[in-house]
């Protein structure tokens, strides 16, 4: 038995326009300035609050000034 071929209907795909790359209008030029910026001086231009002040350097810390010593509770007795 002889099957009859059946073809399939054409189907026309349409045409996709893909819109081209548009380049965009001169953008003004940014000048690039090479002026040095300041430097800052170390300890001049710092806040005062941040310059350590001698003995109260160690507000915060938990290792307590040598002149004072070890507290009495922090000494361990071999009692």
């Amino acid at each position: 038995p002889k099957v009859p071929e059946i073809k399939a209907p054409e189907i026309k795909t349409p045409q996709i326009q893909t819109p081209g790359i548009k380049t965009p209008p001169d953008a003004p030029k940014i000048e690039v300035s090479r002026e040095k910026s300041p430097t800052p001086s170390p300890l001049g231009s710092r806040r005062p609050s941040l310059v350590p002040s001698g003995a109260g350097s160690r507000r915060g810390s938990l290792i307590p000034p040598e002149e004072l010593g070890r507290r009495p509770s922090l000494i361990i007795s071999d009692e």
